[in-house]
C-alpha cells in the first residue's frame, strides 16, 4: 500500500510543507535515499551553500571586523552583521551533521500523523499544526521584507551601517565585507553583488526557518502530550482496559523517544 495516499500522510504533508520548502531550498530537509546514496546535484548544491556562506560571508565579515580592530562603534556596528551570519553558519554544520537525527524525528511524526486517532485527536494536531504554520508563514514575511530591504537600501546607495565605517565602499554591496580584489569596477561589483545577494538569501532562510522547525518540532510533541492526557483520562471508560492501557503504554513510550533524539 502506497502511504503517500493515505489520508493521515496527506496531512502530515500540510502540516510540514511550508518548512520543507525552506529546508529543501538549501538542502537541509532529509530524504530517504540519502542515506543510502548520494545524490550528486544536491551535495553540489549543499557545497554551494556553505562556500557562499564561509566565504562570501562570513571570512570577509572576519577580515572587516580585524580591518577596523580599535575602533570599538566601528567594530560593534560590524559584529550587528558578523554574529548572525557566523551564526547561520553553525546552524547548517549542525542541522547537516544531525541528518540522521533530523530524519528520524520527521519519520515520528509522519508515523503520529499516519496512526489512527479520534477526530478529537486529529483536530488536537491540525491546531497545533496550524499554529506551526502561521508561524513559518510570518517568517516568511520576514525573509522576503527583510531581504528586498537589504538588497535595495544598496542599490539606492543607503547606508545601513554606521557612515563613517572604513570598510564603506563607493557603490555599497548587500554586505559589510572586506574583499581581496578591486570589487568597484564591472562586472567585478556586479559578479559580486549578485553573489552576496544569493548569500544573503540563503542566510535568512536558514536562520529562520531551523528556528521554526524546532518550533513546530515540540508544537507537534505537544499536541501528542495532549492526546496522551485525554487517552489516560478516557481510561476508565473503555471496556477493554487491558488493551488500551498497553495501546497507551506503548504512545508514551514514544513520547519518551522524542526526548532522547532532541
Amino acid at each position: 500500500m502506497d502511504i503517500t495516499n493515505s489520508s493521515g500522510y496527506r496531512d502530515f504533508m500540510w502540516a510540514v510543507n511550508l518548512h520543507r520548502l525552506a529546508f529543501e531550498m538549501v538542502g537541509l530537509w532529509p530524504k530517504h535515499y540519502k542515506c543510502i546514496k548520494k545524490n550528486l546535484w544536491a551535495e553540489i548544491w549543499v557545497a554551494i551553500v556553505i562556500i557562499s556562506l564561509i566565504f562570501i560571508s562570513n571570512i570577509p565579515m572576519i577580515c572587516t571586523i580585524i580591518q577596523v580592530w580599535g575602533n570599538m562603534l566601528l567594530v560593534i556596528d560590524n559584529l550587528h552583521t558578523t554574529l548572525p551570519q557566523i551564526m547561520v553558519s553553525v546552524k547548517y554544520v549542525i542541522i547537516r551533521r544531525k541528518r540522521k537525527v533530523l530524519l528520524s524525528i520527521v519519520n515520528m511524526m509522519a508515523e503520529d500523523w499516519m496512526a489512527f486517532k479520534l477526530n478529537r485527536e486529529r483536530n488536537v494536531m491540525i491546531k497545533r499544526a496550524q499554529t506551526g504554520r502561521l508561524i513559518m508563514m510570518i517568517g516568511y514575511i520576514i525573509i522576503i521584507t527583510g531581504f528586498f530591504t537589504v538588497n535595495f537600501l544598496s542599490l539606492l546607495d543607503i547606508h545601513v551601517l554606521y557612515v563613517t565605517n572604513y570598510t564603506d565602499r563607493r557603490r555599497l554591496l548587500p554586505l559589510e565585507t572586506y574583499h581581496f580584489y578591486n570589487s568597484y569596477k564591472s562586472p567585478q561589483f556586479e559578479l559580486t553583488f549578485f553573489i552576496q545577494i544569493l548569500t544573503t538569501l540563503f542566510a535568512a532562510v536558514i536562520y529562520m526557518s531551523v528556528d521554526i522547525f524546532l518550533v513546530v518540532i515540540v508544537l507537534h510533541i505537544c499536541g501528542q502530550l495532549e492526546n496522551f492526557r485525554c487517552r489516560l483520562i478516557d481510561l476508565v471508560l473503555y471496556k477493554d482496559f487491558n488493551k488500551i492501557l498497553n495501546d497507551i503504554v506503548t504512545f508514551h513510550l514514544r513520547l519518551i523517544r522524542y526526548e532522547f533524539l532532541l
